[in-house]
C-alpha cells in the first residue's frame, strides 16, 4: 500500500491523541508538524516500523512533510544580544 503525505499526517495525528497529544484543533500546520516531530522523539520512534508501510517514523515523516524529523528550526541570538554588556 503506498501512503499519501494526507494519510500519513492522518496516521500520525490518530496515533499520538491516542497517547493524550493534543494535535488537532486551533493550531496551524506547522505548529502540528512540530508537535508530531516532538513525539516521535519523545517515544522513540524514529527507527521504528511506521505501520504496514515499509517505512519508519523517520521516513514517514519525511514523506509527509518533506523534511527530515531532526530538522527543526531554532532562533539563534547573536553575541551581543546575549552579552550586551561587554560591548
Amino acid at each position: 500500500m503506498s501512503w499519501t503525505p494526507d494519510e500519513i499526517d492522518l496516521a500520525f495525528c490518530r496515533e499520538f491523541s491516542t497517547v493524550g497529544t493534543q494535535i488537532h484543533g486551533p493550531m496551524s500546520s506547522a505548529q502540528r508538524r512540530d508537535r508530531i516531530r516532538v513525539e516521535i522523539w519523545r517515544h522513540h520512534r524514529t527507527d521504528q516500523q511506521f505501520f504496514d508501510s515499509g517505512m519508519t517514523y523517520a521516513g514517514a515523516f519525511r514523506a509527509a512533510y518533506g523534511i527530515s524529523v531532526e530538522a527543526r528550526r531554532t532562533a539563534r541570538l547573536s553575541v551581543e544580544s546575549r552579552h550586551p554588556q561587554e560591548r
